[in-house]
């Protein structure tokens, strides 16, 4: 017969007490202390970022076409391009890290980063 020792209780308490911790620790993933800002890409290199707490228009984009964009109310929209169709004006405001609008004519691409992550693990259209 096998008995059950001090040892064993003490085993049992540290990996209750370590499971129980590694709940408040999940929470934590998703959430950066960055603040949000847009990072402008032009073919692919980074040509600048801004914060997204500071309302401001750029025109034109650095390093990049005759394009402008608006920052505000931690929003950013592309207000005036050049590209044939405008599809990059239509697309409207984006505020959440991870979202992006691409000018594909300019080989522009506008994405969100830091601030909270996402609620989501993936997105799908």
């Amino acid at each position: 017969m096998n008995k059950i020792t001090r040892g064993d209780y003490l085993l049992a308490g540290v990996i209750l007490v370590l499971s129980l911790g590694s709940f408040g620790l999940v929470g934590l993933g998703g959430v950066s202390a960055d603040p949000a800002t847009v990072a402008v890409r032009v073919d692919g290199r980074l040509t600048a970022t801004f914060d997204l707490s500071t309302d401001r228009t750029i025109s034109p984009i650095p390093g990049g076409p005759d394009m402008s964009i608006e920052v505000k109310n931690g929003s950013v929209r592309v207000l005036t391009s050049n590209c044939p169709r405008g599809v990059c004006k239509n697309f409207g405001r984006i505020s959440k890290p991870g979202r992006t609008i691409i000018c594909v004519p300019n080989k522009v691409v506008l994405t969100i980063e830091g601030g909270p992550g996402p609620e989501y693990d993936a997105e799908s259209y």
